[in-house]
């Protein structure tokens, strides 16, 4: 029987490692239960253009916010059952391919059980600015605690040796032709390095704060408020009954996305064929809106829809507990100043089936197009993941296009090469002629400046290291 994987979403990008696969089952709104005319009066278009006009009525934004994440007991559960089953399958295998991929896996599932930062609360601080045209990211490179907003200034050079010697910067603008430029920082020994990269780098791998978001180009991970509003407009749509609505304050509206997914990659070949045109798979998400603060969203949820013969999938738990599904929850927003808005807090919370629950067989696609029903158990959280704004003040910075300072050592990944900036042949020349004139200051040791150079010289080379081995782990992971 196949098991009816149809019903089973991933977790987003930010959280893919994870591997926490998350069921979001939703049983279809009954209409006859609630409804109110007052919700009749919107359309999406006049949501999508409340919240944009919110986010743009802002003429720049500084902020400093921390991320914390924490894993659950329930995660971990289903990491050890996911190395068991994978052993077994490795002692049930003999190709030697199968085995290697196999044993790799098992290698990495390992290492998230026994890795520390999985263990406990982690929290990131970090600092952020735009203008809706760039921006620049701040993440120290010790934990030292909250950052100050007067860290958060324009990425020119006598700011990166001074204001961001400790910090590493990430800057987006158009000025640096649309590519990614990241400083690393002032080392102990003086050094200066920084990188240039055409796509958000791995070391950024979090999510940009909430109006973060500037347009598809600049490849930074969306927040989870921006996503909401960057689906295709015919994908939208007001709910207007049901008991979605229930007890809401008159001033909050509930807005829905969904997308139809393809269900073929989840049937067998027979299945395609005997039931492919009978059954509709749908995702999306489902918002509560105050519509007094900046249409911003209070509650975001996720959901799954299954369709069989153009009449909805029923949910049925076969065991104690709740069905609940994955949300975004407890968000705080703040008047920053007269009329704008601004989510300053909120927690994400994932879940997974309940691991503890023995003896649960899945529904088959045979039963479910046959009784139009699924039996699942109970979720527990799997993940909570928490963002909180210290400072955030409307204010842009006077510059974002990132100039590096001379003698940064620079790894170029759009073009595969490493440079240092400023005069270096000058120096070199200089050095030379003194060695020629038998000079006792001629020597390297007594050369701070070409110690400077070398030491940059060998960071390139350390991060054109760092970033070949990341790639090297993101194609084993992927196997």
């Amino acid at each position: 029987m196949h098991a009816i994987a149809l019903f089973i979403s991933y977790c987003p990008a930010h959280s893919a490692r994870t591997i926490a696969l998350i069921t979001t089952l939703s049983i279809l709104a009954a209409s006859s239960l609630y409804a109110d005319d007052r919700f009749e009066e919107w359309t999406p278009e006049d949501v999508i253009a409340g919240f944009d006009g919110n986010r743009k009525s802002f003429e720049g934004l500084t902020l400093c916010w921390s991320t914390s994440r924490e894993f659950k007991e329930a995660w971990f559960t289903m990491i050890e059952r996911a190395i068991h089953q994978t052993e077994q399958e490795l002692t049930n295998s003999s190709d030697g391919s199968i085995r290697n991929q196999l044993i790799s896996r098992i290698s990495s599932y390992k290492s998230m059980l026994e890795s520390p930062k999985n263990r406990g609360v982690r929290t990131i601080y970090l600092g952020f600015s735009t203008d809706w045209n760039g921006f620049v990211l701040c993440l120290p490179k010790q934990d030292t605690g909250p950052l100050s907003i007067s860290k958060i200034a324009s990425p020119v050079p006598g700011n990166l040796l001074t204001t961001h010697s400790d910090i590493q910067v990430l800057a987006y603008s158009p000025g640096n032709d649309d590519l990614f430029r990241m400083w690393h920082g002032v080392d102990s020994y003086g050094g200066q390095t920084a990188t240039i990269l055409v796509n958000y780098p791995p070391v950024a791998n979090i999510s940009l704060p909430p109006f973060g978001y500037i347009t598809p180009h600049n490849g930074g991970p969306a927040h989870e408020i921006d996503q909401f509003f960057l689906h295709n407009r015919d994908s939208y749509k007001i709910i207007t009954n049901g008991p979605l609505l229930e007890g809401l304050s008159p001033d909050i509206i509930v807005m829905e996305y969904s997308e139809e997914k393809p269900v073929e990659a989840f049937l067998t070949a027979g299945q395609r064929e005997e039931y492919g045109t009978r059954l509709q798979l749908f995702s999306g998400q489902t918002a509560y809106i105050d519509t007094t603060k900046g249409f911003l969203p209070i509650r975001i949820e996720r959901f799954s829809r299954n369709i069989v013969d153009g009449i909805p999938v029923v949910v049925e738990n076969s065991h104690d507990g709740e069905l609940s599904r994955e949300s975004m929850h407890d968000i705080e927003i703040k008047e920053v100043s007269e009329g704008k808005f601004y989510p300053i807090s909120g927690t994400i919370t994932y879940r997974i089936n309940d691991p503890g629950i023995e003896g649960h067989v899945p529904t088959s696609i045979e039963e479910l197009i046959r009784t139009k029903t699924i039996k699942t158990v109970a979720q527990v959280p799997s993940e909570v993941a928490k963002w909180s704004v210290s400072e955030v003040k409307e204010r842009a910075l006077e510059n974002y296009a990132m100039e590096f300072p001379d003698s940064t050592a620079v790894y170029d990944k759009t073009k595969a090469e490493s440079r240092v900036i400023g005069e270096i042949e000058d120096v070199v020349d200089d050095f030379a002629d003194k060695s020629k004139g038998n000079s006792s200051k001629a020597t390297l040791l007594n050369n701070p400046t070409l110690w400077v150079v070398a030491a940059n010289l060998l960071a390139v080379l350390a991060i054109g290291f760092y970033y070949v081995s990341q790639v090297r782990k993101k194609k084993r992971n992927a196997k």
